[in-house]
């Protein structure tokens, strides 16, 4: 219990840094200098005020200086955080720490995406930057060891992400980016790279599914009309957060129906 305990704690404080990478990325700020400042004031905020979770609720939702309040984002980014760093030990720990590690780093960059998207409709290169070399690390550990389960250097994996990269990259040529951004087909073919062809496409298609019921409900509220743009990252990288707690089960499903193509299907 103690070491859940654990766990979850550290997931609070990256959930905390996850929170100045979601604010400073996108506006060009630095994230690895500069104490962080309250938005509306510009003061200094001291390190007991940001002790994660905690001193939201101490300050009671409000900034020390100017009282001002404090988004409710705050606090839920860590939460969430700490949850996936519990879920993904549980489902990920017989598998190894390296495992176990990769999989917070996917999913914690891919929460970041999906909040920077919804609220910036962009896909910082920067991060997927990143994603690309914990990726290409982990693949090269895949290749020394034994025991790991993404298969990053496979045949599946690189066709998935030739494949959906062309496939994103295609349409927002053809549409001159109106259609979706260039962001988003960086990030299918990392999502191609990460889960190899059929589970990138299994990601892709719950995120359309996801982005079609979200804005049915946009329109039948009056929020929306036929012209509101939708953050397609935002439903790519939580399609792929559900993909790899469930994603497996749904795989393993479908694959009789792909028999023919064992090479593809590991």
């Amino acid at each position: 219990m103690l070491l859940f305990i654990y766990i979850f704690l550290l997931g609070l404080v990256v959930g905390s840094f996850a929170n100045v990478v979601i604010y400073r990325v996108p506006r060009g700020w630095g994230i690895f200098w500069g104490r962080s400042a309250c938005p509306n004031c510009r003061k200094k905020i001291s390190w007991h005020d940001l002790i994660p979770v905690v001193s939201f609720f101490l300050l009671k939702a409000q900034c020390r200086q100017c009282r001002q309040p404090i988004s409710w984002l705050y606090p839920a980014v860590e939460l969430y955080s700490g949850t996936i760093f519990l879920l993904s030990f549980y489902f990920t720990n017989r598998a190894g720490v390296v495992d176990w590690l990769f999989t917070v780093f996917i999913l914690e960059s891919l929460f970041i995406l999906a909040l920077i998207d919804l609220k910036n409709f962009i896909l910082p290169d920067s991060i997927m930057i990143v994603m690309i070399f914990g990726v290409l690390w982990y693949g090269i550990f895949e290749q020394v060891f034994s025991g790991y389960g993404f298969n990053i250097f496979s045949f599946n994996n690189f066709i998935g992400a030739a494949v959906l990269f062309s496939a994103f990259f295609l349409l927002w040529f053809l549409s001159r980016g109106t259609w979706l951004g260039l962001g988003d087909a960086k990030l299918a073919g990392l999502i191609g790279l990460i889960f190899g062809l059929w589970g990138g496409l299994i990601i892709i298609y719950g995120a359309i599914i996801a982005g079609t019921v979200a804005g049915l409900v946009l329109l039948a509220s009056y929020r929306a009309n036929l012209k509101t743009k939708l953050p397609l990252g935002t439903f790519i990288s939580f399609s792929a957060t559900a993909y790899i707690f469930l994603g497996q089960g749904i795989l393993e499903k479908i694959k009789p129906l792909f028999f023919s193509v064992p090479f593809i299907l590991k």
